[in-house]
């Protein structure tokens, strides 16, 4: 799955995760915000979770379809 600036994401559970960093933002929705150049991964995505910038792998992160839930709420 591709990110792009703007999106909304929630932060889910992934193998090899920092369990100290992921702990109080699981399950939360946050917006993308940039690609970020890391030498480990050219995965890694600034995303604004709870009022702060997190540094998240893809895999943590799960889009959320704004559209097809408004859509399912009707």
């Amino acid at each position: 799955m591709t990110f792009q600036k703007g999106d909304l994401v929630r932060v889910i559970k992934a193998p090899d995760q920092n369990n100290f960093l992921i702990k109080g933002i699981l399950n939360k929705l946050g917006v993308i915000v940039e690609n970020v150049e890391a030498k480990s991964s050219k995965n890694i995505w600034k995303v604004f979770v709870g009022g702060k910038f997190y540094h998240l792998h893809k895999l943590d992160l799960e889009k959320v379809d704004v559209c097809r839930r408004f859509q399912d709420n009707r």
